[in-house]
């Protein structure tokens, strides 16, 4: 048999081609292949990555149901002195007893938290002041403004609204969660005009032209339950 690319290499290649490009950031999850056995050699991964890029910030990504890599970032964050660049985290985990340790471990508020689990945006919130809160998260490019009025009504005091509308956020991803995720949002995407189209690179599964139909009747009827919501969104098509 044989390698067809090395993790840290290709990751060093894709950011120096990033901060070639002048993006504001790039990011890197842990290897899933040869992982880390601690957070030590996480921080070491991350350190070579990040200083492919040295005047680019660097953002750790920890998904561990993607990776398999369990690694607690509050524990990386220990290690944090030997990534000069690295300016947070995006953190796509409902473990919140560990979103609450990275809080923690950085008690000064330097880097900058980034949740990614948007159907659970309010178990968020309370560890961030308003004008520090951000996310980034898979359906912003169609349900930005519903996850926004989230956090909004949140820091109002609207607990009620705040409720309502994470609720109206759990259920987009019970209607397309049978079409996968992905798939729905670039489907979503294509019908707004926005992609060419809808289809997922290997080895993701590609939605035949009667699952995008049926797709495309539980996006109405979403715009149809929850016009508020939804209506913007998914309205056409």
């Amino acid at each position: 048999g044989y390698r067809t690319g090395d993790a840290t290499l290709d990751a060093k290649r894709l950011a120096r081609h990033a901060a070639a490009l002048g993006v504001a950031g790039v990011s890197s999850m842990a290897p899933r292949f040869v992982k880390c056995g601690s957070a030590a050699d996480l921080a070491r991964y991350c350190a070579d990555v990040a200083a492919a890029a040295p005047d680019v910030p660097f953002f750790y990504y920890h998904f561990p149901l993607a990776t398999g890599v369990a690694i607690k970032p509050s524990q990386l964050f220990a290690h944090k002195h030997t990534i000069p660049t690295l300016a947070g985290m995006k953190f796509s985990d409902s473990n919140m007893w560990e979103y609450g340790d990275c809080c923690d471990a950085d008690a000064s508020g330097t880097l900058a938290f980034l949740p990614g689990f948007e159907a659970q945006t309010l178990a968020y919130l309370p560890f961030h002041p308003e004008a520090s809160y951000g996310a980034i998260s898979l359906s912003f490019s169609i349900l930005a403004p519903l996850h926004a009025d989230v956090a909004k009504a949140h820091y109002s005091g609207h607990s009620e609204e705040a409720h309502a509308k994470q609720a109206a956020s759990r259920s987009f991803f019970r209607a397309v969660t049978p079409f996968g995720w992905t798939q729905a949002i670039k489907l979503a995407l294509v019908d707004r005009g926005v992609l060419d189209s809808p289809l997922c690179r290997a080895p993701a599964a590609n939605l035949s032209p009667v699952k995008r139909e049926e797709l495309r009747a539980a996006f109405r009827r979403l715009a149809a339950d929850d016009p508020a919501s939804f209506g913007t969104a998914f309205g056409r098509g």
